[in-house]
């Protein structure tokens, strides 16, 4: 596995606390006789290119990867990778319909699980929910599926495909799979929260949201939803209280120590009112 692709991973996870799970798998080409030096040279050659595009993308930079990828899709038609990052760099423009045609062409050379988890993101982006189930469903009948390290992926978007068409119980029933499948699977327990939270069951949300708050203490999504719930709650002191001791953490980005001064602000008004 390609050596950046965790910190790509992760750049998409942690950005937009969002829904979706993207995944590269950046392959190379074995041989049972091991490759010739020129072989070498050349896969050498190519996970540098590969470094490079995963770098533009994970500096915020999808346009610039997307004229690199141009090129590379022409010298090397038979390569999964510069097609699944494509669909990679079309989703970070917001253009996830073009993206399933990447993630599409990417499978057909290479039946891999990530591509087609890929592709059932980009059908959710494009508010395509039927055809990310229906990918989704295929996925868990892939032949390696019981072998497959990241199960919770799968169920976590299965969850989100329910929720956009407002199948909330089924939403529920697959966010809770993916937690039985990795209990610290960050984003389900966030989307757990938040559904509580908007149909009122607000100590549902709160325990939900605080285990989210203990496995990223620098995020600012699950202080926000627990100051909000407790300002709603006239639970002031708390929810100030909560936000000064995430300001303090010296791991919190720059940005969401801003926006937590700014929630801080607005519970204190609240409070003095």
């Amino acid at each position: 596995m390609h050596p950046q692709i965790g910190k790509l991973a992760d750049k998409v996870l942690n950005t937009s606390l969002l829904p979706i799970f993207i995944f590269t798998l950046l392959l190379s080409c074995q041989s049972i006789f091991g490759p010739s030096l020129e072989e070498q040279k050349t896969q050498d050659i190519v996970r540098t290119q590969k470094s490079l595009i995963i770098s533009f993308l994970n500096k915020g930079l999808p346009k610039m990867a997307l004229e690199e990828l141009k090129k590379l899709r022409k010298e090397h038609p038979h390569d999964p990778d510069f097609f699944n990052i494509s669909g990679l760099a079309f989703l970070a423009i917001k253009a996830p319909i073009k993206a399933t045609d990447y993630f599409k062409k990417a499978y057909k050379i290479d039946q891999k699980i990530p591509f087609l988890l890929n592709l059932s993101s980009a059908y959710i982006e494009a508010n395509n929910q039927r055809a990310a189930m229906q990918t989704l469903k295929r996925l868990i009948k892939h032949p390696d599926f019981s072998q497959y390290d990241y199960p919770e992926r799968v169920y976590h978007n299965l969850g989100l495909a329910n929720e956009k068409i407002n199948r909330k119980k089924i939403a529920v029933k697959f966010y809770k799979k993916a937690l039985k499948a990795n209990p610290t699977f960050y984003i389900s327990i966030m989307r757990l929260g938040q559904m509580y939270q908007k149909i009122g069951k607000l100590k549902l949300a709160k325990i939900y949201f605080k285990k989210a708050q203990i496995l990223c203490k620098a995020c600012y999504g699950p202080i926000s939803a627990l100051s909000s719930i407790y300002i709603s709650q006239n639970k002031i002191r708390t929810a100030m209280n909560l936000l000064k001791s995430f300001m303090r953490n010296k791991k919190v980005q720059k940005n969401d120590r801003l926006r937590a001064k700014k929630l801080l602000k607005a519970a204190n008004r609240i409070g003095s009112a």
